[in-house]
């Protein structure tokens, strides 16, 4: 398996592999399976990491296409690599949803110590998502993950929907709308007001890093170039059966896209 790397930067970064994206078609020497692909056919980009059989971090980046077919377009060993490639992908083909899911280890850990331990408890007090399957990179920092509670949620009483908004540069002033879509039709990303039953999901935890490995309530500070955590809560019934989770980012920061992100989905029992 090769791996791209970034060679030098010009007008767009220069790699050691060749790499074509436009608004008509994608291509990438590395790509499999290999070939060109019509930019219109791409409607999701789902990025992954993963240790190598040589034990080497990579990460690979998918492009979901409508006939369901899955493509490895690209793998790096950098994450700037990946961003960069992710922001040509938007220039080219528009705000649609993307999925990154980290890495999930399989080391074996060893007890934490008694000063770690107390860390970590201090942490669980918190709402926020430290790791979830949904996950979604957004424009200008931002990272969003979401779970449902119970899961698989229950058709006998209401579910808790949980949605963290996080930014490594500040508080982004935005809203949560949570709706349970249509499989057959999900929404595009650019849907904002095709459908009215959205459900807005307060805020109910607002934290700031407390420059410690932390996090502490934002009360009254701004926010301003300190990472941010925003979490966000609603309650819905789910009918017994399969579902889709919508959920509808609306930002008032211009770094940070407003979107709409439908490729959640879940089976209620």
């Amino acid at each position: 398996m090769k791996i791209g790397e970034i060679t030098g930067f010009g007008e767009r970064p220069r790699r050691n592999v060749e790499v074509r994206i436009g608004r008509r078609e994608l291509f990438s020497e590395i790509s499999e399976p290999p070939g060109i692909l019509s930019s219109r056919d791409v409607i999701g980009i789902r990025v992954s990491e993963e240790l190598s059989e040589s034990g080497k971090h990579v990460i690979h980046l998918h492009l979901n296409t409508k006939g369901k077919k899955s493509i490895r377009f690209y793998t790096a060993a950098a994450k700037l690599d990946i961003a960069l490639l992710l922001d040509e992908l938007e220039a080219a083909l528009g705000q649609i949803p993307r999925n990154w899911e980290p890495l999930k280890s399989s080391v074996r850990r060893e007890p934490a110590s008694p000063t770690r331990q107390a860390a970590t408890d201090k942490q669980s007090q918190w709402k926020r998502i430290e790791e979830s399957k949904v996950y979604y990179q957004l424009t200008g920092e931002s990272v969003v993950q979401a779970i449902v509670m119970p899961d698989p949620p229950r058709a006998t009483k209401p579910a808790i929907i949980r949605v963290t908004h996080q930014n490594s540069i500040g508080r982004v002033d935005s809203d949560v709308f949570i709706r349970l879509g249509n499989l057959r039709a999900p929404l595009n990303c650019d849907n904002f007001d095709t459908v009215s039953d959205w459900k807005k999901a307060p805020v109910v935890e607002d934290l700031l890093d407390d420059g410690n490995g932390g996090w502490t309530l934002r009360k009254k500070a701004s926010g301003a170039g300190v990472p941010w955590s925003g979490t966000y809560e609603v309650k819905m019934h789910f009918p017994k059966g399969k579902h889709l989770i919508e959920i509808k980012i609306v930002s008032r920061v211009p770094e940070v896209c407003s979107i709409v992100l439908s490729n959640w989905k879940v089976t209620a029992k």
